[in-house]
């Protein structure tokens, strides 16, 4: 490694109580398996559990991306921690950052596809206004292509800046990619310092965690396969929520016009029909972020700020009540 902070060695950590294939059969949710290119990602039947055969895992990590649900962790380190040790080697407000097969001297990441819609959110809010990207050949890597993925990404951005004024976001692929944040508010210097992964603090905080065993692949993955999925319970908000909560906080003000539905974007508001609904609960029951609750008079409520627009409760619900809205407003509150 020449550049920057490398993450290949640290094994990725498994929640399956945020992968919503967890809740029902038919989720439909593969990102994980389509983006892993050695075929290590094992998804269990609804209440069991999600997991990382280690015989098959090379490190790639790009399952922590492609999850919008946020079912694969850093270990070691959450999200937001990851995003700041990059942001911090920007130089006056310009990020270059690589892929491990670039030849261009840029702070490396394993592939390019480690960046999500959300994370590049989080990186202009974070003081990022010039964001330049180079990646190697490809074909000639053993994680796969990784710019079709990040194309999705700069598609979902793109929409995202739709519904900003004040503000925005302009992508461009010429060489390079390059994303541009342009009048984005930034995190003030206090809030900077809340977490604050240096070089030397990662490398000390990794020298630990190695010590203690935290970072043997087998003892963690094994230890994921066997955890289940208690439907029904109570669920805390993913590492991926809080990140896409914090950065939108922080852009409350510029956002002026509905937001488009977007699988990228963990947000939904869902519509409810209460004709034809029989009052079965198994809605609120197989909510994976617990978005649905009932009143007293037996009213199906949707609270938007906790939802992630999986759409289980739109799969589960036989008698259609439920529907997702494809341009919603975002609440002006935030938990």
């Amino acid at each position: 490694m020449q550049y920057g902070i490398s993450l290949s060695s640290v094994p990725v950590k498994v929640s399956s109580v945020f992968c919503i294939n967890m809740y029902h059969k038919n989720a439909g949710c593969r990102d994980c398996i389509d983006i892993c290119p050695a075929g290590a990602v094992r998804i269990g039947r609804p209440g069991t559990a999600l997991s990382i055969d280690p015989e098959f895992c090379i490190g790639c990590e790009r399952c922590v991306s492609a999850c919008r649900y946020g079912a694969f962790q850093y270990k070691g380190l959450s999200e937001i921690q990851w995003l700041d040790s990059l942001a911090e080697k920007a130089e006056k407000g310009k990020l270059l950052l690589s892929c491990g097969k670039s030849s261009y001297g840029a702070m490396r990441l394993n592939c390019l596809s480690q960046l999500n819609a959300v994370g590049l959110l989080y990186l202009g809010i974070k003081g990022v206004r010039e964001l330049m990207l180079y990646s190697g050949n490809c074909a000639e890597c053993a994680f796969g292509n990784g710019k079709n993925f990040l194309r999705l990404q700069l598609k979902s951005l793109k929409g995202f800046s739709g519904s900003l004024e004040g503000c925005a976001i302009s992508a461009g692929n010429s060489e390079y990619i390059v994303i541009r944040f342009s009048s984005f508010p930034c995190l003030s210097s206090r809030e900077k310092k809340q977490i604050n992964v240096s070089r030397r603090g990662f490398f000390s905080l990794f020298g630990r965690e190695l010590a203690s065993g935290a970072f043997s692949a087998v003892d963690v993955l094994m230890e994921q396969s066997r955890e289940s999925v208690n439907i029904g319970d109570s669920k805390k908000k993913s590492q991926r929520k809080v990140l896409f909560e914090k950065t939108i906080s922080m852009l409350l003000p510029y956002i002026k016009k509905p937001l488009l539905f977007d699988r990228n974007i963990p947000f939904g508001t869902i519509r409810y029909s209460e004709e034809n609904c029989d009052k079965c609960n198994l809605c609120i029951t197989l909510c994976p972020s617990a978005a649905l609750t009932k009143t007293e008079d037996g009213v199906i409520v949707h609270e938007s700020l906790n939802c992630t627009g999986c759409g289980v409760c739109i799969k589960a619900c036989v008698n259609g009540c439920l529907q997702i809205e494809q341009e919603s407003e975002y609440p002006q509150r935030l938990k």
